[in-house]
């Protein structure tokens, strides 16, 4: 690769690669059901795959992501 480029994930590879963690952890970890926890996780993998020449770190990145995300939907149906 040369020097000062950097490898940018397809859509489908990051899709099948991440979707199935990422709706994993948004129904344990936020007690989501399916529906809400895959809307999510889309919502998280677009965003990244817009973002995703910035992201260093692809993995740490969805995980953080996913957690500001589930926050920030569950602080909004709460008034907040």
């Amino acid at each position: 690769m040369p020097a000062g480029s950097l490898h940018v994930l397809d859509a489908e590879g990051l899709y099948v690669r991440h979707f199935p963690v990422l709706l994993e952890a948004a129904m344990r970890k936020f007690a989501m059901g399916v529906e809400e926890a895959e809307e999510l996780a889309h919502d998280v993998l677009l965003a990244s795959l817009l973002q995703q020449q910035r992201v260093v770190n692809m993995d740490a990145h969805l995980a953080a992501a996913l957690d500001a995300a589930a926050q920030k939907q569950r602080g909004s149906r709460h008034g907040r």
